[in-house]
């Protein structure tokens, strides 16, 4: 009679593997938006045109006028035309928008009063102390929404936001602009994308956009804008 050593190990149709599995694979996906889950075809094309800029650079659209740099700086010490992306509820609660409503003393319900019909594409002009324009873009409904909440709609939002900022600077003439990483600090956007999207938002204007990087240490390795169409 063979006395070899019993397996301790359950079987797989225990209640123990099952749970095991669906742990693994499925109550993730719990966490997940169902856009994350699902992709639509708008974000699978950001998703596409990130890898594709990792791997070959950014394009610039043949013929551009505008330059488009990036450096290291303080944005309210900038001298000229500066912007910011928002929420349209102008609640300004985090990261460089909060530090904007600090130094101004703006109240999220008066900008909501003043500018009652603030949508995706919006810009809203404000005077910062220095006299400076600062113009506020509408990129996203709420100021706390981030790409992983509505990927589709978060990436619409930058689109618009873009286009309404290109629209702005061309009617008033616009020649230079101070940005910060524009939807790629809290709100998650890949930077070489926004920088992508500016380059063809603004091919057809003369005019010089600084883009500061105020992440903290070295600037991180970037794609080069090596291409154009």
């Amino acid at each position: 009679m063979h006395r070899g050593r019993l397996s301790t190990s359950p079987p797989l149709t225990s209640p123990s593997w099952f749970f095991l599995v669906y742990f693994t694979f499925a109550f993730p996906a719990f966490f997940m938006s169902r856009q994350e889950r699902f992709p639509s075809s708008e974000y699978q094309k950001y998703l596409r045109d990130v890898d594709r800029i990792r791997r070959h650079g950014i394009k610039r659209p043949s013929g551009s006028r505008c330059s488009i740099k990036v450096s290291r700086g303080d944005l309210f010490k900038c001298p000229g035309v500066k912007a910011q992306a928002v929420g349209a509820d102008f609640a300004m609660g985090a990261g460089l928008a909060l530090l904007t409503r600090q130094l101004t003393g703006w109240r999220p319900e008066a900008l909501r009063r003043k500018h009652p019909r603030a949508d995706l594409g919006y810009v809203a002009v404000e005077r910062m102390p220095d006299n400076t324009e600062m113009l506020l873009c509408v990129s996203k409904p709420r100021s706390t929404q981030k790409l992983h909440h509505d990927p589709d709609g978060h990436i619409r939002g930058v689109h618009l936001m873009i286009s309404g900022l290109a629209r702005y600077a061309r009617r008033h003439r616009v020649r230079e602009l101070y940005l910060p990483r524009i939807c790629s600090g809290l709100d998650g956007v890949d930077q070489d994308y926004v920088l992508e999207e500016l380059h063809y938002a603004f091919a057809s204007q003369r005019i010089s956009i600084h883009v500061l990087d105020f992440a903290p240490g070295a600037p991180r390795p970037r794609a080069k804008p090596s291409r154009s169409d």
